[in-house]
């Protein structure tokens, strides 16, 4: 099914509980039911409670029980636009979204913030095969009315012809200026990286080859989007929002290939300058709501409580330095 629709077409799609059920049960069961409890693969529907009854061991299991929608009293047409918006190029904050879909600015807030949990978690891999990594500052020249923090950042890649992949961003610890030291670099590479020590490369943060540039580039952009998209983000949860980024730019990163090829058809035909985000203007990526509520329908979900009470940051272990880590 093609998810490539305009907002005025993607309302009318699910426009009903039922079309969004439909739709979540392909996304958590793409080869049909599998019963939670005994796998069974076979059963009823009792309309009456929207609850399915396996036939083997007569467990009844709801559509949204161990998904990111459990206990949820927001509709799923509201759940469906909501993770539309965000798969848009331009993304949506809590402020627009509780307009569009009229909840609560608490309540839009905290859908956004359950689907940044679940790219979290959906991006909480170690990276692979041939890894640059660099650290670098977020906040800087950021030309705004308002003061800007600065945090340290690691931001590492999967090089693949010279061009960075998969991405990772994370929160190294505010003492974090200048070289990593090996006993750093050491503690990196086992926390975030699956990969032979051959593979990975610290590429320092004086290097001026064109890989750290466009590693510092995507911080840069990073902090562009975030800042421009949702104004003011507060150290607790800045780490969420870098996650929908990085998610985000995983994403696009399968289908660059393609990407590259199309833009250099452009070029050479009709003259037309390559353009970054190309599969997503005009319309959304279907390709990423499809990903996003498939992650969803895998993702346990948290509670109001859970989002705020979670540390803010995960600093790197250093025994030199004496760096703690957030419990």
């Amino acid at each position: 099914m093609n998810f490539d629709l305009e907002e005025d077409e993607f309302r009318e799609r699910f426009s009903t509980e039922e079309a969004c059920e439909e739709m979540l049960f392909q996304a958590r069961w793409p080869k049909g039911f599998r019963c939670p409890k005994c796998g069974g693969v076979q059963a009823y529907f009792i309309h009456t409670r929207r609850l399915y009854e396996c036939t083997k061991c007569y467990y009844q299991a709801s559509l949204t029980a161990g998904t990111v929608f459990e206990n949820t009293r927001t509709p799923l047409t509201k759940w469906f636009l909501a993770i539309y918006m965000m798969s848009r190029l331009e993304g949506i904050n809590a402020a627009e979204l509780h307009r569009l879909i009229q909840v609560t600015y608490k309540t839009a807030w905290t859908m956004m913030m359950k689907l940044r949990h679940v790219m979290g978690l959906a991006e909480n891999q170690c990276l692979q095969g041939s890894v640059r990594f660099t650290n670098t500052i977020y906040g800087r020249n950021r030309l705004t009315l308002h003061s800007v923090s600065k945090y340290s950042v690691l931001i590492a890649a999967t090089a693949e012809e010279e061009c960075a992949e998969k991405i990772m961003m994370k929160r190294l610890a505010d003492q974090q200026v200048g070289l990593l030291r090996p006993r750093e670099i050491q503690a990196i590479h086992a926390k975030y990286f699956d990969t032979s020590p051959h593979h990975v490369k610290y590429l320092g943060i004086h290097h001026h080859k064109p890989f750290i540039r466009q590693l510092k580039s995507i911080v840069l952009q990073a902090q562009n989007w975030i800042y421009g998209t949702f104004i003011a983000i507060g150290e607790k949860h800045l780490h969420r929002y870098w996650d929908e980024y990085v998610y985000r730019y995983n994403a696009e990163s399968r289908y660059r290939p393609i990407l590259r090829d199309y833009n250099s058809v452009l070029l050479r035909s009709y003259g037309v300058q390559p353009r970054r985000w190309l599969m997503h203007d005009g319309k959304v990526s279907g390709n990423l709501f499809k990903m996003l509520l498939k992650h969803c329908s895998t993702t346990r979900t948290l509670t109001y409580k859970d989002i705020i009470h979670t540390p803010s940051i995960e600093h790197i272990v250093s025994v030199d330095r004496g760096w703690k880590t957030a419990v």
